[in-house]
């Protein structure tokens, strides 16, 4: 898994600018929206986390077929399409969104405040986990239009249960270092002194450019995963890393 995990790294550094062209679309997309959120309906609006999981999930369709679809690297350009697959994967994101969010409210009202953090950590890291499976099967599976082999799935995904705790801990190290990224750049910025527009606009793009990075990385490591566990089939028996584009 972690080896994996290094050649997802590999892949989507090589593949900078088809990266850059797929995640566009929903990039501007969410800048917009974030910026319209912050300038003119204030902080809370209740419809933007639904729009925004629909966004990504166009981009995470997107890097999927790249990853594993020969024909998908020829196309140039930049790519945006909204459809069954995109709904398909956008409904499993937010499902998993609410399930933590929901967690998270029963953990917060039935845990003693002397260990509500512990508690709270533990659950989201158990929560974390599980829904990984998801991530690392169903969501290929959706991507490039395979059904969903949920008994092939269980069979194969809990003999690698280690594995999923040894990357999961692999990636909270990724995390970490760049949470310190981010943290490192918005000093920099409120070093410069500047305010209102000036200064969310680069954190917005530089905060967002992030997160886009950290879905590809995931997508094309599942995307491994999932061709090296469960298999291509046909046509797409044979996916293998592009050069640099």
């Amino acid at each position: 898994m972690s080896k994996l995990a290094l050649q997802a790294i590999g892949f989507v550094f090589q593949n900078f600018k088809p990266f850059l062209l797929r995640a566009l679309p929903a990039f501007a997309a969410i800048l917009v929206l974030e910026l319209t959120k912050t300038q003119i309906t204030g902080d809370y609006w209740p419809l933007s986390p639904v729009i925004m999981t629909m966004l990504y999930a166009v981009f995470i369709v997107s890097w999927h077929r790249y990853t594993l679809l020969p024909e998908e690297r020829t196309r140039k350009g930049v790519m945006f399409s909204f459809g069954l697959r995109e709904i398909k994967l956008g409904a499993v994101l937010l499902l998993v969104y609410f399930v933590n969010f929901g967690i998270g409210k029963i953990v917060l009202s039935v845990t003693p405040q002397e260990i509500l953090g512990f508690s709270y950590t533990t659950a989201s890291y158990l929560f974390f986990l599980i829904s990984s499976l998801l991530l690392f099967f169903v969501y290929p599976a959706i991507a490039i239009d395979h059904p969903i082999r949920l008994k092939l799935f269980w069979s194969r995904a809990f003999r690698l249960f280690f594995s999923f705790v040894f990357a999961s801990l692999l990636a909270i190290g990724v995390l970490i270092i760049i949470s310190i990224l981010q943290l490192v750049f918005h000093y920099l910025i409120d070093g410069i002194g500047a305010g209102g527009l000036v200064a969310l606009i680069p954190v917005l793009i530089f905060s967002y450019l992030i997160i886009f990075l950290q879905y590809a990385l995931l997508a094309s490591t599942a995307s491994f995963l999932y061709r090296d566990v469960i298999g291509l089939r046909g046509d797409d028996a044979e996916a293998t890393s592009p050069p640099p584009a």
